[in-house]
Formats: C-alpha cells, sequence, structure tokens
C-alpha cells in the first residue's frame, strides 16, 4: 500500500495514469480486474454518507497494471481517497490511498 497525495485542478478533463505494481516491482496484472477510486469528506468513514465520487478507472494496459481516472466531475475542496483493485477471483487490494486536493481552474 502507497500513502500518495494527489493534486488536480477543477475541470481537467485529461485522465489521471495509475500504474500499479507489485511489491518485487513487477506489473500488477488487471486482467479480469475491475479498479474503483472512492472521494470522501472524511479520512476515516464509517459509511458511504460522505462519500463524494466514485470512479471506474479505465483500464488502459492490463498487463502493464495501467489504468487512467477521469477526476473533471470534482468541485474543489480538500478531500480523501482509496483506490481498490478487485481481481477475478473478488479479491481485493487497495494499493493507493491518501489525499486528493481540488484545486480552483484560473482561466474561464
Amino acid at each position: 500500500m502507497s500513502d500518495t497525495n494527489i493534486d488536480v485542478v477543477r475541470g481537467d478533463s485529461v485522465p489521471m495514469g495509475f500504474t500499479f505494481t507489485n511489491d518485487d516491482g513487477s506489473a500488477h496484472v488487471l486482467t479480469g480486474a475491475s479498479v474503483l477510486l472512492t472521494v470522501s469528506t472524511e479520512a476515516a468513514p464509517k459509511d458511504t454518507n460522505n462519500q463524494v465520487a466514485q470512479i471506474t478507472l479505465v483500464i488502459t494496459d492490463a498487463a502493464g497494471g495501467v489504468a487512467t481516472a477521469d477526476f473533471s466531475a470534482l468541485d474543489t475542496g480538500q478531500y480523501y481517497y482509496d483506490v481498490q483493485i478487485t481481481n477475478s477471483l473478488s479479491q481485493v487490494l487497495t494499493p493507493l490511498f491518501g489525499e486528493i486536493t481540488v484545486r480552483q481552474d484560473i482561466t474561464k
């Protein structure tokens, strides 16, 4: 697991790429998996009441462990997130978590 903070600008429509690796540095193969990023206003939520978004990542290179997320729908603010990979055997792995900051864009 990795504690990784993310900064994005509100409304940016270019997907952010994630490369998932195993402890030995090899690619975490995503064939048959689903990848979900959940955003919340709480660091340790007890339920789903404070979830801001659930973003299904698009797997772009399953063998290479690569997937992308589109953050364009998020409002500005400071949030917490985690990423969960569910493999074809319904086993869940949470490789990433941390804070996500959505900054106001300047250009209108």
